[in-house]
């Protein structure tokens, strides 16, 4: 189904390309030098949480991996919002506020 849509509605030929143009792989973040949140599930079914544990990570970089929250399914209740929307508002208030 992914490959259809792509063919379909994107330039992509198909899903493996997709996937290669936006792909974190080993070493593409150990030297970055800007303070950065990885957050993950381990019950995630799309991407294994190995994969965030085998990462080469910079001092910069905080991983968090929950026990749940699926694939990008963070939220701490139906109508509230998700936990990184609490989190980032934090860290972009602590900027400015340096700034």
């Amino acid at each position: 189904m992914t490959d259809l849509l792509l063919r379909r509605y994107s330039d992509y030929p198909d899903t493996l390309t997709y996937f290669r143009s936006y792909g974190v792989y080993q070493g593409d973040i150990a030297d970055i030098q800007i303070p950065t949140a990885i957050i993950a599930a381990a019950d995630d079914p799309v991407i294994p949480i190995e994969d965030f544990h085998n990462l080469k990570t910079a001092p910069s970089t905080n991983l968090f991996i929950h026990k749940k929250g699926g694939h990008n399914g963070f939220i701490d209740s139906v109508l509230g919002p998700a936990w990184y929307d609490r989190y980032m508002l934090r860290k972009f208030k602590a900027y400015w506020t340096r700034h």
